[in-house]
């Protein structure tokens, strides 16, 4: 990565990371500089990332290199001396991979590129292989925060047709897996609620053998308190609430998270427990 890592870079190089263990091929995720910023380093800390910081190019883990989010290495004592074996960017230059070059300036984020990549590979709703939920959160935030919440630098997109597949409407429900805060469900919802067209959202999550939930609302129609409360009513141990605008709780998960029931099955996928939030906030329940 560049020297000041930011979300489209972190994401894009977790991305890079998958392709290559998809094949066999282990991959080091490395940067020179500091992450800063708060919203950077809470990108790192959330989704749990491993990178390593390096300072002269002996530190490089491996001779192929990959740039990802700019297209000539710099920032560290002999920068100037590596020749990338890879190189995938989305802002104008002349650095180039000696084995392959996809620089792409009229896109507004690296990250949307390399979710092309999985998405050709059959990762997601297209293929047969999962994305892992800490990625898939990455990708969205990456492309969301380097296109200024979609507002520039986009192209055409499928990101959300599978919400408008699912019957999901104007609501949004994603759950991002294993979770290091539960702050993190908090701030992936005020995220997601800016979405165009998204009027409310749940973002749920695991920890410590509880499945948590955190929601928001700008519709008139649906009180977030109540609806969470509706939606996991019917499970044991279950504690929810809020107000119109904005909800939260947690619930017990069988066998401290280890075997769930169809109910509360986590897979990130259209399971029953997504199915009654959507009715829930569709007022059917």
């Amino acid at each position: 990565m560049h020297p000041t890592p930011d979300p489209d870079a972190m994401a894009s190089a977790m991305a890079v990371a998958i392709l290559a263990e998809s094949v066999d091929t282990d991959a080091t995720i490395q940067y020179p500089g500091k992450i800063r910023r708060s919203e950077n380093r809470a990108f790192e800390a959330v989704l749990e990332c491993e990178f390593d910081r390096i300072v002269t190019d002996i530190d490089l883990a491996a001779d192929e290199v990959v740039l990802v989010d700019h297209n000539e290495p710099r920032g560290f004592t002999g920068a100037d001396g590596v020749d990338p074996y890879a190189v995938v960017d989305h802002h104008p230059g002349d650095g180039e991979g000696r084995a392959f070059t996809d620089v792409r300036p009229g896109h507004g984020s690296c990250s949307s590129i390399l979710a092309e990549y999985l998405a050709d590979r059959g990762h997601g709703d297209t293929g047969d292989r999962p994305l892992p939920s800490r990625l898939a959160t990455g990708l969205l935030y990456g492309i969301q925060s380097d296109t200024t919440s979609f507002t520039r630098g986009c192209v055409k997109s499928r990101a959300i047709r599978r919400r408008r597949d699912d019957g999901g409407g104007p609501f949004l429900v994603s759950h991002v897996g294993s979770i290091g805060a539960r702050e993190s469900l908090s701030a992936a919802a005020d995220e997601l609620i800016r979405l165009e067209g998204i009027t409310a959202v749940v973002v749920t999550g695991e920890k410590n053998g509880e499945l948590h939930a955190s929601g928001r609302s700008q519709d008139d129609r649906v009180h977030m308190g109540k609806t969470l409360e509706v939606a996991f009513d019917d499970l044991p141990d279950a504690s929810f609430g809020g107000h119109s605008r904005m909800g939260g709780g947690r619930v017990s998960l069988p066998g401290g998270g280890r075997t769930n029931p169809p109910e509360l099955a986590t897979d990130g996928g259209s399971t029953e427990l997504h199915a009654q939030l959507f009715a829930a906030m569709n007022g059917e329940l």
